[in-house]
């Protein structure tokens, strides 16, 4: 239900008066012309943070009816931009007179007053700009993203192909899985009735046969970490998984250490020894879809540190650097690289294990994301693991990175 506020109120990012109320909730543009078009084309989400929006919007000003003015742009107050809608007479068949366009710089999605028009987003609106007309196919949108991505990013096309395919595998994975997995119930009751032992804060403090990692009791309970004592998941530490407010799964620690476990597990190999678990595969759990921290970070930051797997980036939060996701092992997916894209980080920084598997993967991280992002590596001495690092070691390593 819409605020009855007579002068504004906001709606999914967007200022407008109650006298639209009527035209907004009864036209959906998109929906109505371009129902044809793939559904990866009607969240772009992961491309605001690579694109300036200001400097499209001058490049296809000659393309409009509004070419005589200095700019479409009316006020920019950086979450929105207000101008002349760019469309208008594509969609309407006449030029708008007022500046009463919308556009989210975060979503990317658009609002017309004019024409009470909603649901579409800047990518159609370039689209039917550069076609001149509606009835947009697949080939069009693709041509406007990749004009819209070529100003600041030559390799757009690596870009476009990496978003097709996270993208399909997202939209597989949702037909494959349709109903809510039982774990997420399960995190959210042992969430509400969380276990926190003192051998649990003892082994982020110190785990068996390790060298201190110091993870204080006030960061344990930051990310809601609990102690599971039956089943599969006994003797763990339980880390949830919240990605965009919700919880997508765990992590489970072995708190026992390998020794203990294989005394307590007397018919098992030491290859079969696990010190981390996920939920199966069979409830439709799937790691590399997620980023640990993604929640905790900010957006536009100066730096976003990536790191192996939660208890680095729960210590990293504990000593202050709060811009910190993990990405559960040591490669990044496509679906990692989008969500990253998302937060929009003016540079990245891989913070892997002193061994070397992690610097062979630092290497391989670097590459997969030096296209999108200026990134930097920290390579630690051997033997080195980042949640050993207090604030000072921190620091000392960052060091001209950050």
């Amino acid at each position: 239900m819409l605020s009855s506020n007579p002068i504004f109120f906001r709606r999914q990012g967007f200022h407008f008066t109650s006298k639209h109320q009527k035209d907004y909730n009864n036209h959906d543009m998109s929906k109505q012309h371009d129902s044809t078009i793939e559904a990866r084309f009607r969240d772009i989400t992961w491309m605001m943070g690579l694109i300036d929006v200001e400097a499209i919007l001058s490049e296809i000003k000659p393309l409009t009816p509004y070419s005589h003015l200095e700019s479409l742009v009316s006020n920019n107050d950086g979450d929105e931009i207000k101008g002349y809608c760019p469309d208008h007479d594509v969609v309407c068949g006449r030029v708008s007179s007022d500046p009463n366009w919308w556009v989210n710089l975060h979503t990317g999605r658009t609002l017309c007053f004019s024409e009470g028009r909603r649901g579409s987003n800047l990518l159609f609106v370039i689209a039917r700009i550069l076609k001149g007309s509606m009835g947009l196919t697949t080939e069009d949108m693709e041509k406007a993203e990749k004009f819209m991505l070529k100003k600041d990013y030559p390799e757009a096309e690596i870009l476009l192909l990496r978003s097709k395919a996270a993208q399909t595998k997202l939209e597989n994975y949702k037909k494959q899985v349709k109903k809510e997995y039982q774990f997420v119930d399960e995190v959210k009751k042992g969430i509400m009735n969380r276990v926190v032992t003192k051998r649990l804060l003892d082994f982020f403090m110190c785990p068996p046969n390790k060298k201190p990692t110091n993870i204080r009791k006030e960061t344990v309970d930051h990310y809601n970490v609990y102690e599971k004592n039956g089943g599969r998941y006994a003797n763990r530490a339980i880390i949830p998984i919240l990605f965009k407010g919700e919880y997508r799964g765990f992590s489970a620690i072995d708190l026992l250490g390998k020794e203990e476990w294989l005394k307590q597990h007397p018919t098992m190999e030491a290859c079969e020894y696990k010190k981390t678990i996920f939920p199966s595969k069979d409830s439709g759990f799937y790691s590399k879809q997620w980023l640990f921290g993604f929640d905790d970070c900010q957006k536009k930051c100066d730096c976003l540190i990536v790191c192996e797997g939660p208890r680095e980036v729960m210590k990293l939060w504990q000593e202050g650097f709060t811009n910190a996701v993990a990405c559960f092992g040591t490669s990044l997916s496509d679906e990692q690289l989008l969500h990253i894209t998302e937060l929009s980080p003016k540079k990245v920084i891989v913070l892997f294990d002193g061994d070397v598997a992690g610097r062979e993967s630092s290497d391989k991280a670097k590459k997969f994301l030096e296209s999108f992002f200026k990134v930097g590596v920290v390579e630690l001495e051997e033997g080195v693991d980042p949640k050993q690092l207090d604030r000072e070691q921190l620091l000392a390593v960052f060091s001209g990175l950050i």
